[in-house]
This record gives structure tokens, sequence and C-alpha cells, in this order.
């Protein structure tokens, strides 16, 4: 039979139990009201024998617990689940992330919360560390390590949120260990200018011109995808890029090879039309996948087998495992640096053109004139015209 003491000298109750083990335990109420005291004292007898009887279920004992703090609070305790704290977190954070980010957070919480199914709809402080291991297990046998850890980082921010506020005593992502670089990855390489005449021979009017951006401009796919007309000021002879990633404002002279395109393409009645509008449309999984045809056309990556097309067409998109490449739209980035580079341009030019967040830093403190990228951009090579004859 349950019981309450106090310690000479203590205000504070002290319940007296037979515990699971079948011996006496004594455990604080923290209580100094002894009526509340011996209603504590009676639950934690109460399930103390379930778990002798083998019969106390985590779900029991959180309603010991629930019943406890209503007692000694005369309050409910607070219950958010996994499932509506992340939608609030997600809503949160949709306000404070540019929308690329945004998406991908809310992907990595959904995949989260998939995983997780039923237990989804438990108490917060009812996931553990456990619960975070066996995501990442299956998340290594889809994406690479490098996809893992920044997935486990975006949940360590959540959980970081909810220790700040009070609803879980500690972060249980940041007890689970991330996981090894893939050392046998491809490293992604720049093209050759033989790659990018042979990529421009094989493209359509609208491909030319987003590999023209992409290489001149160094500017990203979707950003490039999404150029509207009123983005082009042909007057100045530049373009005016939002980055969807880090939401910067970057203006790029435009190279010749580029202005000679937009001269060639008939320009829409609306200034606000899209550049390429048959492309724009379409997501950044199919652009990259209209790309890599373009690169297997070109002869620069070999063409997938029957297999490893079906394979790709199974709807995972960014959740699956990649096949490793190091040459994709992306590689044209890195050309432009490299071609940057080598023409002679200074870092800070260099940094100004392709918008580096890695240097946000040094943007703040350095600023670049418009006729100084120009002339680094000029001095670019021109992939229109035929290389030198060997």
């Amino acid at each position: 039979m349950a019981s309450v003491h106090r310690r000479p000298g203590s205000k504070v109750w002290r319940a007296a139990f037979t515990g699971p083990d079948g011996k006496k335990w004594f455990r604080t109420t923290g209580s100094r009201n002894r009526a509340k005291a011996l209603r504590i004292a009676i639950k934690l007898e109460d399930a103390a024998r379930l778990g002798r009887e083998r019969r106390l279920t985590e779900a029991a004992a959180r309603r010991t617990i629930a019943e406890i703090f209503r007692i000694a609070n005369a309050d409910s305790l607070p219950n958010t689940t996994v499932h509506a704290y992340l939608d609030q977190w997600m809503q949160a954070k949709a306000l404070e992330v540019a929308d690329s980010s945004a998406v991908e957070y809310r992907r990595v919480v959904a995949d989260f919360v998939d995983g997780l199914g039923k237990r989804a709809d438990l108490p917060l402080d009812a996931i553990g560390a456990k619960d975070v291991l066996a995501w990442r297990a299956r998340m290594a046998e889809r994406v690479s390590p490098g996809t893992v850890n920044r997935n486990l980082k975006i949940l360590q921010g959540a959980w970081t949120a909810a220790s700040r506020a009070g609803l879980v005593d500690s972060n249980i992502v940041r007890a689970v260990e991330t996981m090894k670089a893939d050392r046998t990855r491809t490293e992604r390489r720049a093209f050759t200018l033989d790659e990018l005449r042979r990529i421009l021979a094989v493209c359509s009017s609208e491909w030319r011109g987003m590999v023209l951006f992409g290489l001149y401009t160094g500017q990203r796919l979707r950003d490039i995808a999404e150029l509207s007309w009123n983005q082009i000021d042909t007057a100045r002879g530049v373009a005016h890029f939002i980055t969807r990633k880090t939401a910067a404002r970057i203006t790029v002279p435009l190279a010749r090879p580029v202005a000679e395109w937009i001269a060639t393409t008939p320009a829409p009645d609306q200034p606000d039309a899209p550049l390429f509008p048959e492309l724009v449309a379409l997501d950044q999984t199919t652009l990259s996948a209209h790309f890599r045809n373009i690169l297997e056309a070109a002869g620069i990556v070999r063409k997938k087998t029957r297999a490893e097309a079906a394979h790709a067409a199974t709807g995972k998109g960014r959740s699956a495992r990649r096949e490793t490449s190091e040459v994709s739209f992306h590689a044209l980035r890195h050309t432009a640096a490299s071609l940057l580079h080598d023409s002679g341009a200074g870092q800070a030019v260099a940094q100004a053109i392709l918008g580096h967040q890695s240097e946000a830093v040094h943007r703040r403190s350095v600023h670049i004139e418009t006729d100084q990228k120009r002339r680094a951009v000029e001095a670019l090579p021109d992939v229109t015209k035929a290389g030198p004859k060997s």
C-alpha cells in the first residue's frame, strides 16, 4: 500500500511504494501538500504493479506521468505530437529561409514522419535516438552519405528548437553520429572546350541558350530556366538574377555569345514573359534528365541501359540515390569559375559574377563594378566558334 512520509526538516513529501522489482521504493513527490503527494504515490505504485506484471506499456507509462503532472500542477501536461510539432516548425522556417531551402526542409521532415509511421502521433519526447538511427539507416540505402548528413542537420535544427522551447529535455538527433564520406564518389569537374562545342551542336534552341547562360554567367539550372525578359537589359548588356538558394541579387554582364543568342530569339509582347518558355514549367529533376540526354547525345556520358532507365523512372526523384556522375549542368558553374580564373579575373571579380555563398563576407566588403566584371566576361573564350585545327 502506498504511503507518504517526510524527512525531518523537509517540507516535501516522499512516496513509499512497492517497486516493479518487488522491493520498497522511495521517491520524492515534489509536493508539500500531503493529499496531492498521496495521490502521486498511488499512481506510482499502480505503474510499478503493471511493471511487475509486465503490462506496463509505453502508452500506460506516459498516461501515468501525465496524471502525476496534472495532480502536481493542476494543469495538463503539454502533449505536442511529433507530426504537429514538425508542421509548426516548418511553418516558422518557411519565413526564415529561401523557398528552395523550405522545399528541402519539407522533404526531409516528410521523409522522417513517413518513416515513423504511427509513432508520429506520439508526444515529441516519445521519440528517441533509436528512431533517428533507424531513419539514418533507411536513408543510407537510398542517398549518399553527404545527403544523409545534410538531412540529419536539418532534423537536428528542429529538435534544437524543441529543446529551447522546453518541449524535450535534450536534442536526440545530436546524439546520432554522421556518416563517413563516400571516398569512392566521383568528383565533379569542369567541361573542356571541345565538350562544350559538342554539347552546343546537339542542343535545341532553348537548351543552347540555357547552356550559354550557364557557361557565361555561372548561374544555377533553376535560376536560368526561370529567367524572364524583364531580367535582361540589352541596352546595358546585363542580366539580373535573384538566386533561389541564397536570395542574392546578382548582375552579370552578357558575354557576346549570350547576347547573340538573345538577339536571335524573338522577344514576346509581355516584358515578364519567360526567356525559356518550353523549359520554365519543368521541375528540377526533369530539367536535369533532359540535360543528361544532351550529354548522352554529345557522347560525353554513356547512355543508360534499359534497366537503369527504368529504375530512374520509378518516381523517387531526389529521394533516390542518383548515379554518380562527374558532369551535370552544375559542371557549367565549375567551368565558368575555371575559365574566369584562366582569363586572369581576380578572385573577388569571379565571386561577384558567380555569387558564391561561401564568400558572403568577402562580397560584402569588396564592391565590384559592372565594368570590371564585363572585362572579365569578355576575356572568356567563344565556344560557339570552331576551335583551332590540330
